[in-house]
């Protein structure tokens, strides 16, 4: 019987849990300036635990309302990381598309800085060329 109790509980509020992402996601989708506030890398962290727990969850637990909430969980998370990219580098930001701002945030950023330095340096190669010339 306290099984019962417990997780119905859990399930309650795992769902509530959920409507706390939507203040945060309507705040992103009607902003009008580029959040600068929010920590993508953070969220970013946050997801991959998502992940990494719904593989548990999946293969070790296989619980069928624990799998439910985390999904819920990570599209919330990832939701939020997209809007913030969205915003900061397409909306208000130079990125034609969020794919360019992905791969802007995550590839060029001093963290996981290894492709942005390759095609810097690419790019200075090209310009002593160009003068050269």
């Amino acid at each position: 019987m306290t099984q019962i109790i417990i997780s119905n509980i859990y399930a309650i509020f795992g769902l509530i849990s959920i409507f706390a992402y939507l203040p945060q996601i309507k705040t992103l989708w009607i902003g009008a300036s580029a959040p600068t506030e929010i920590s993508v890398k953070t969220w970013s962290f946050w997801a991959v635990g998502g992940l990494v727990t719904l593989s548990y969850a999946a293969l070790c637990l296989q619980d069928i309302l624990f799998c439910a909430l985390t999904v819920l969980n990570l599209v919330c998370t990832v939701t939020i990381i997209m809007l913030v990219l969205y915003n900061r580098y397409v909306r208000y930001g130079n990125c034609y598309s969020l794919r360019n701002a992905l791969f802007q945030y995550y590839l060029c950023r001093p963290f996981f800085g290894v492709v942005c330095h390759l095609e810097q340096d690419n790019e200075r190669t090209q310009k002593r060329t160009l003068t050269k010339c």
